[in-house]
């Protein structure tokens, strides 16, 4: 007879639940199943097949519901007593040697309580195998005892679960004390705990342990992973303002000692000795001076009157500019600071460039590419003293037309620095030599329109955030004749950096457009829309030439901003190897590693600098909380609009008070609903007029 025949109303049995092995009493037989009321006092059929054990205790099915129940109680707790007593290893020793299949519960129970064992010492056995897996593995019916090397690893993942469970349980203790102010000493313990919540903090679900820190999440009463950053700001182990990104993305915010070590190892006025001693060249001219046979010399640009156009705090001066009157026309020399000389191929400093791919500028701090000995002062084109630079000088006739140019390593001393906005003045003055230039840069951006270059209006916010968290946004509408002025200049540098290579036959770092689908009227292209933006291809980064639809060129090689940039610096390389200047080109295969190397930190740098000046953008709106904004209606959806706020650039979707409708371009004015600047979101709805 098996044991589900054995089974009639009355009789006590044991089956398998989730808080372990629990006891009913079987109220009727229903087919394949049996109708039971368990000892927590809940009735329900259960498949007979499942059963763990059938005893021998016989109940009365007619008694009530509560007199069984507590008959069940009395049975566990004889049997929850002999538990403790049951040593599973005298039983898995008897056992390893002497079967491989399996054996049954009842001879387990018989060899370790007798041939007269009881039905409760069975029920315990039961209970034993079932809460200590150490030894023994179910195979159906029968329990295999395991090898020892299982027995082993078994016991080290117990420990190691027990281990961490006192851990969290420590950590909940000290978390919740500290949240009261009654912290005590932070136990060694709780580092894993925290490294646990910063893991889901930073990547959400896809934490490694992200399991480990969502159970500890909820014993403190929190949402996982939401609260996890919560908590680690109240502890003081994250600041309010974290930027999590960072940590997502791995992006380094410091260099290493021996890389910092490396970059304050340059004496740049010892450099500039050992061209002198070397032969600085004299002032090159275009046409005439261009030596690819490898005796280039640096020239010697210090009679020039160069000077750079930057923000007031920029401390990256990549760049600086000159112009001369000359008996033809004008020469015209744009100085790019010579970053190469300070990072070779391959080395500690190339790596960590590298990795960086570029330079970071977030609303409350820079991460640069390059240590700031580099990056701020040996290759920085600081006023008053001498620096390496590699400079394009182009000779214009009295039309400003270009009549030649080349590529020459140069020495440099940069004059003055100007503002955009001292830079603007003076082109609107016509002081000299800023009106001339301005006068080169329209007929330099007139060339591209007439090659089909579109000219987009884009407003501009600079968000800044000082030590104190004060915010300060700097709006910028469209461009300033000093704006057109390095725009073009480095626009033209670029294109020259493109076309050289292609002549030399050299592969580069060329950006190419396609066009569009559609259509879009070649010069001035209004405001840039979303409709815009959609149309416009993203540009494609390879190491042959081809044409650069936005910017209306055959060629685009980008070279302008080497100290914070890393394939600009590639490309200085390649245009140093191509003038015989020195090193050897990169082929095309080695050009691909490097633009793939850097591909992903560029856009984690791209991605870090949207989340971060919208969140700053939102941190300083959060003040204004309740207060009516400008509007203007961006997008018409199916059910909702998309509105822009002029004075903060954002377009954020948008609800209209049931009923009303608008038109394309109405402005209207909201009032701030909602915001959760590190989310990203912000919610207003339509204000009230008065």
């Amino acid at each position: 007879m098996t044991q589900s025949e054995s089974i009639r109303p009355g009789s006590v049995i044991e089956f398998k639940d989730k808080k372990g092995i629990l006891l009913a009493v079987c109220q009727r037989a229903e087919g394949s199943s049996v109708r039971i009321l368990t000892e927590a006092g809940k009735e329900f059929s259960y498949p007979a097949e499942k059963i763990a054990n059938v005893t021998s205790h016989l109940l009365d099915p007619g008694k009530s519901p509560p007199e069984l129940k507590n008959q069940l109680e009395t049975i566990r707790n004889r049997v929850a007593e002999m538990v403790g007593s049951i040593d599973l290893q005298d039983l898995w020793e008897f056992f390893a040697e002497a079967t491989e299949d399996g054996v049954s519960l009842t001879e387990m129970s018989q060899t370790y309580f007798g041939d007269e064992e009881n039905t409760d010492q069975r029920s315990a056995m039961l209970r034993a195998l079932h809460y200590d897996a150490l030894y023994f593995k179910r195979k159906g019916d029968l329990y295999v005892p395991k090898s020892q090397e299982a027995v082993l690893e078994t016991r080290r993942q117990i420990e190691e679960q027990e281990r961490k469970l006192q851990e969290k349980n420590t950590a909940v203790a000290w978390f919740r004390r500290a949240r009261i102010g009654q912290a005590a000493e932070r136990p060694g313990s709780l580092d894993r705990q925290i490294e646990l919540l910063k893991g889901a903090a930073i990547f959400r679900e896809e934490a490694p342990h992200y399991k480990e820190a969502a159970e500890l999440l909820r014993d403190l009463g929190e949402e996982a992973p939401e609260g996890a950053f919560g908590l680690l700001v109240e502890i003081g182990e994250f600041d309010r303002d974290e930027n999590l990104l960072l940590m997502r993305e791995q992006v380094p915010t410091r260099f290493s000692s021996a890389a910092v070590e490396e970059a304050r190892g340059f004496d740049v006025d010892a450099l500039i000795q050992a061209a002198a001693e070397k032969g600085l060249g004299p002032l090159p001219v275009p046409g005439r001076d261009r030596q690819p046979d490898g005796s280039a010399l640096r020239a010697d640009l210090r009679s020039l009157e160069a000077f750079s156009i930057d923000d007031a705090d920029t401390r990256e001066i990549d760049d600086a500019i000159s112009l001369e009157v000359i008996p033809e026309g004008f020469r015209l020399g744009v100085h790019i600071a010579d970053v190469s000389e300070f990072v070779a191929p391959d080395s500690l400093l190339d790596a960590e460039a590298v990795r960086r791919a570029t330079t970071i500028y977030l609303p409350d701090q820079i991460l640069p590419m390059l240590p700031e000995a580099i990056a701020h002062e040996a290759a920085s084109l600081r006023a008053g003293v001498d620096r390496l630079s590699l400079s394009l000088l182009a000779e214009f006739n009295s039309d400003l037309e270009l009549v030649r140019y080349l590529f020459t390593p140069g020495v440099i001393q940069v004059r003055h620095g100007l503002t955009y906005e001292e830079a603007g003045a003076r082109c609107q003055a016509g002081e000299e030599p800023m009106g001339t230039l301005l006068a080169l840069c329209q007929k330099l951006r007139e060339a591209r329109v007439q090659r089909g270059a579109r000219i987009f209006e884009r407003a501009e916010l600079k968000v800044r955030v000082s030590p104190d968290r004060s915010i300060t946004i700097k709006r910028r509408e469209g461009e300033g004749p000093g704006d057109i002025v390095i725009s073009e200049l480095m626009i033209f540098m670029n294109q020259l950096a493109g076309q050289f290579c292609a002549d030399l036959g050299l592969p580069a770092v060329y950006r190419v457009q396609p066009p569009p689908n559609e259509e879009v009227s070649a010069g001035a292209a209004g405001p840039v829309s979303r409709r815009l933006l959609s149309l416009v291809k993203k540009i494609q980064v390879t190491t042959s030439p081809g044409p650069h639809w936005g910017l209306g060129l055959p060629a685009y090689a980008q070279m302008t901003s080497p100290i914070r940039r890393y394939l600009d610096l590639v490309v200085h390389r390649q245009i140093k190897a191509g003038i015989g200047f020195s090193g050897t080109p990169y082929d095309a295969a080695r050009l691909l590693e490097l633009i793939g190397a850097t591909e992903a930190g560029t856009d984690a740098a791209n991605t870090i600098q949207r989340w971060s000046n919208k969140y700053w953008l939102l941190e300083c709106l959060s003040n204004r909380d309740g207060q009516t904004l400008p509007a203007m209606i961006q997008e018409i959806r199916d059910e909702t609009y998309l509105v822009r706020l002029p004075e903060y650039l954002l377009d954020i979707p948008f609800y209209a008070p049931a009923g009303k409708k608008y038109q394309l371009g109405e402005e209207l004015e909201v009032r701030i609903k909602a915001i959760d600047s590190r989310k990203g979101i912000l919610k207003v709805q339509a204000a009230q007029r008065r």
